[in-house]
């Protein structure tokens, strides 16, 4: 093996591991997805049929989907089905790798701000035990926690994507 492959293969670990954690995120978020359709329907049928809604349903369908969306996005990063503008790679194939490493750029930019801010937010929650004002005492710190959580991840996918992309433009496209 030539030393300059090493640096494939631990990129191609380390993308390769986060994939498996991309994919255990996006289980988590089917399954709560799932879950907040059940008790919403529930809330619904017992609201309407029996005049008694689930108490602090709105507060846990807050918490709820705040992990979907961020446990969400990471996934469908990691396995390129987010929305993409491909005006330019489609005329221009060959440069598709310096794009994609412009894109990773401003996404390293913005999750790192992301990253930072929410995790004050959340930090400032949890000191004051934040609670959602309902019938049950739902955490709201824990809603606020999906978002550094997600922010993170996604940074972690971007700059090692970015890292593939730089490779690639170097070997030409051969990573």
């Amino acid at each position: 093996m030539m030393r300059s492959e090493k640096p494939f293969e631990l990129i191609s670990s380390v993308l390769g591991k986060i994939d498996s954690v991309s994919s255990i995120a996006g289980k988590i978020s089917g399954i709560l997805s799932f879950l907040l359709m059940l008790l919403i329907s529930g809330d619904v049928f017992l609201r309407y049929f029996f005049n008694t809604p689930i108490p602090g349903t709105n507060e846990i369908a807050r918490l709820t989907l705040a992990w979907i969306c961020f446990l969400g996005i990471f996934y469908a990063y990691t396995n390129k089905a987010h929305v993409r503008v491909t005006l330019l790679m489609n005329k221009l194939p060959k440069y598709e790798p310096h794009f994609e490493l412009i894109a990773c750029f401003f996404g390293l930019i913005i999750f790192s701000f992301l990253t930072y801010k929410s995790s004050l937010y959340f930090w400032e929650s949890w000191i004051n035990r934040e609670l959602y004002p309902a019938p049950i005492p739902v955490p709201h710190w824990l809603a606020k926690l999906s978002m550094p959580i997600g922010a993170f991840c996604m940074l972690v996918a971007i700059f090692f994507n970015m890292i593939s992309q730089f490779f690639k433009i170097l070997h030409k496209g051969e990573v």
